[in-house]
Formats: C-alpha cells, sequence, structure tokens
C-alpha cells in the first residue's frame, strides 16, 4: 500500500469512521508531510470517501484547531485561496 493511500485510511479512521476525533493522528500526516504529497491525499480522500478533505477536518474539528489544519491543507491544495480566504 503506497504511503498516499495509507495516510488516506488513516486520515479517515481518525475523524469521520468513528465516534471522537484522533487529533494526534491527524497532525502526525499534516505536519510532517510535503505540500505534494498532501495534495495526492486530499485528492484521493474526496475519490474514495466523496467528501473533501477539508469538509471532514471541518466537521471533526473546531476553533482555532480546526483553522490551523485547514488552512495547512488548503495551503497544499491552492495556496492563494488559502491566504485570500
Amino acid at each position: 500500500m503506497s504511503l498516499v493511500r495509507e495516510d488516506v485510511d488513516t486520515l479517515w479512521d481518525a475523524g469521520e469512521a468513528h465516534l471522537g476525533t484522533d487529533e494526534s493522528a491527524i497532525i502526525k500526516i499534516i505536519a510532517n508531510r510535503s505540500v505534494w504529497h498532501i495534495q495526492a491525499v486530499a485528492q484521493q480522500y474526496e475519490q474514495k470517501y466523496g467528501r473533501s478533505l477539508i469538509d471532514s477536518i471541518e466537521s471533526e474539528t473546531s476553533g482555532d484547531f480546526e483553522r490551523a489544519l485547514v488552512l495547512c491543507v488548503q495551503a497544499c491544495i491552492n495556496r492563494p485561496k488559502a491566504y485570500a480566504d
């Protein structure tokens, strides 16, 4: 299994798949992977689960933590949009 596919499943399991959120698993991936890796993860996440990674983060987290994660992912997907919002 590729690291991208593994991260897609880990992010799903850390959030949407279960009651409660495993923030440490989300942080570990978002903080330690390259921009290109996060782009690939976000694309495959939406293809596999029919929901964007950003939408999942927004539904599973809140407050400053949510905003920080969304900014990190959005900056990988579309940097100008991330900083315009």
